[in-house]
């Protein structure tokens, strides 16, 4: 019961900040935490359900480290809505701190360059090839 409590209480939250209807939050979630489809987290995420904290916590992100505006964001959900089951500090800082350190990327155009491949939010930053490709997550696609 409370399962489905947080459920419709997350898509509450992305419809409320996003304006999506109910059908399309419903969909963005259930490709977020992999329930349809495992083609991004590779059995990662399985049983994993959102929380309203979660998806709150990376629109903020999303707006505040990335200074993207509710349409961008929006933009970003739909192409990759895998980034609402990503941890904040562990999976979209890091990120971003590797692109800001390795590639130079700052400002407009660490944005820009998120907005064109918002994949890049979900890579896995430690695990230095030795997955062969296989997890689709990989830094060697940026």
């Amino acid at each position: 019961m409370a399962s489905i409590q947080s459920q419709h209480a997350s898509s509450d939250a992305l419809a409320g900040a996003l304006g999506f209807s109910a059908d399309e939050c419903g969909q963005l979630l259930a490709r977020a935490f992999g329930w349809k489809t495992q083609a991004f987290w590779r059995r990662e995420k399985v049983e994993e359900l959102p929380t309203p904290g979660q998806v709150s916590g990376v629109l903020a992100f999303l707006h505040d480290d990335l200074a993207l505006s509710p349409e961008e964001q929006l933009k970003l959900v739909r192409a990759f809505p895998e980034v609402l089951a990503c941890d904040v500090q562990e999976r979209l800082r890091a990120n971003v701190a590797q692109l800001q350190s390795q590639w130079r990327l700052q400002g407009a155009t660490l944005s820009k360059a998120v907005l064109r491949q918002p994949q890049v939010l979900g890579y896995s930053v430690d695990c230095g090839g030795d997955c062969i490709g296989e997890c689709n997550r990989c830094w060697v696609r940026f």
